[in-house]
């Protein structure tokens, strides 16, 4: 958007790591080594950063009041409409199946001359 707000699914399709796990999201901060990596099972990664928080008053634990763009959410799921595009993975659970996703967030501290 012309706002700098995201607000969109993304379909994965990195390389497979283990068990079916792909890799979803990496998030880097070059000044602090700060990383952080989502990988998971599931098909997509919708995207939110935040860009509405100051249309709110929210406060966090330390006094902070955030605003726009001071935060991200990754939620991890299958493509939105899936049930009406065939052509999406199925979204269809019958009575003698199990829902099983699983999603892995990993923290790590990286040095910058180490990242690839």
């Amino acid at each position: 958007n012309n706002d700098g707000s995201i607000d969109n699914t993304f379909i994965l399709k990195g390389d497979l790591q283990y068990d079916n796990f792909k890799k979803g999201i990496v998030l880097y901060d070059p000044k602090s080594g700060r990383n952080m990596e989502v990988i998971t099972t599931q098909p997509g990664i919708q995207i939110y950063n935040g860009s509405k928080l100051s249309n709110k008053t929210w406060i966090g634990p330390s006094g902070l009041k955030y605003e726009s763009f001071m935060g991200i959410c990754f939620e991890t799921q299958h493509f939105p409409d899936s049930p009406n595009h065939t052509h999406f993975p199925s979204t269809c659970l019958c009575p003698d199946q199990i829902y099983e996703e699983k999603t892995i967030h990993k923290f790590s501290t990286v040095i910058p001359s180490e990242r690839n």
